[in-house]
């Protein structure tokens, strides 16, 4: 908890809490959009996982371009630019009624964005605070996401009700106005000058890839956050393809399951804050989490009921924190600084190109079958991955 008492610390994560929090309120109403207009969990989880599709893709070539990059002047350039895309997102829902292969596209543009956002926003944090509080800063940023994740929601579903899912769109360009203010005025460190020589972006793209390879515990970090996003991440992203298709809800129940995931989240955010299990082996704690996870979406889908659903998808989320924050938390003390960028830009790479693509497959699947049997199928799928990581054994061993 020492990283809160750092100024400049405490002002970017309390800008963060705004911003992140309007994001959430975007994600819900366009997501119930996009259940309302086509009814379909395809396009439903298409444009829920929109929203991280391109990192997947993009993601280790801005990784290698950000190594170079002026991190103030592109955290400002980058929010910007979504605040105006946001902007452009309620204006053409508003006005214009757009079919949903349209709001597919700009929600790809927005994830596009966040891509470009993704490399500074992880490097930014040790520019912000001393190394010996890096670690601390990193937990604390993913319990301040974490808030979010409940009161988003919330006030999307309080939103909705009384101005309507269009109207609900015009919050989220606002809340990027304390984020852009903070970002042009708090204190950095500047990044040592070794840090900035990738060389031509091929080189510095090859380079990279071949540190992650060859480190053991880099490598099975990723592997890790790969196994979360695809089992349990991905089941979570796409909410309104479930609430509708699952549960036959609304955007009242659909608001219930995103808030109550969110408190899993910050729970499991604050616990890690804990000594108890931030000094604790990171290869046992995330066995156990990606164990409670897959078999909480096993349980989901296996008794497609409101109260079990809610609880079980907040455990799953619980535990996919506890997963992301821990491997994120490593990476980011284990790594040399000539290759941090790059490195947490394929954490963040693996884990959205996964959640991605199997958002995409389940929500597919879920025109074909019932929803409910979908999201049983990955849990159990998951149950058998994850135990095949843990008979690997620890890291650390095979290096």
């Amino acid at each position: 908890m020492s990283a809160i008492r750092h100024a400049g610390f405490a002002k970017y994560m309390a800008a963060n809490v705004v911003s992140y929090s309007g994001l959430w309120i975007e994600r819900v109403a366009l997501g119930w959009y996009a259940w309302e207009t086509t009814q379909s969990t395809f396009w439903t989880g298409f444009v829920a996982v929109a929203y991280v599709a391109p990192s997947g893709i993009l993601g280790p070539f801005l990784g290698v371009l950000a190594e170079n990059w002026p991190m103030r002047r592109a955290a400002i350039l980058v929010n910007i630019a979504l605040a105006l895309i946001s902007t452009l997102l309620f204006v053409t829902v508003r006005f214009f009624e757009p079919g949903i292969v349209v709001i597919a596209a700009i929600s790809l543009l927005i994830g596009t964005a966040s891509a470009a956002m993704h490399p500074v926003r992880l490097v930014m944090v040790s520019q912000i605070v001393p190394p010996g509080l890096l670690s601390g800063a990193v937990r604390l940023n993913a319990a301040a996401f974490n808030v979010t994740r409940i009161a988003g929601p919330a006030l999307a579903g309080v939103l909705i009700a009384a101005i309507g899912t269009e109207n609900s769109l015009a919050v989220n360009p606002i809340t990027f106005l304390p984020i852009i203010f903070v970002l042009a005025h708090i204190p950095l460190a500047e990044r040592p000058r070794s840090a900035l020589r990738a060389g031509t972006p091929r080189q510095g793209l090859v380079d990279g890839l071949r540190y992650v390879v060859q480190d053991g515990l880099i490598r099975w970090c990723i592997l890790a956050t790969s196994i979360n996003a695809i089992f349990v991440r991905s089941v979570i992203e796409i909410m309104p393809a479930i609430t509708g298709g699952a549960l036959d809800g609304d955007s009242h129940q659909l608001a219930i399951l995103t808030s109550t995931a969110g408190i899993g989240a910050l729970a499991a955010s604050l616990a890690m804050n804990l000594p108890i299990l931030a000094s604790r082996d990171v290869f046992r704690t995330t066995m156990v989490a990606l164990a409670v996870g897959t078999l909480s979406v096993t349980i989901a889908g296996l008794f497609p009921v409101p109260l079990v659903m809610t609880g079980a998808l907040a455990a799953a989320a619980a535990s996919a924190t506890i997963v992301a924050i821990g491997t994120q938390a490593t990476l980011h003390v284990s790594v040399a600084e000539d290759y941090r960028a790059r490195t947490l830009t394929w954490w963040t790479t693996t884990s959205f190109g996964a959640i991605a693509l199997s958002g995409f497959a389940l929500g597919a699947l879920g025109d074909l079958v019932p929803m409910s049997a979908v999201v049983a199928g990955a849990g159990l799928a998951g149950i058998a991955v994850a135990a095949w990581l843990g008979l690997r054994g620890n890291p650390r061993a095979y290096g």
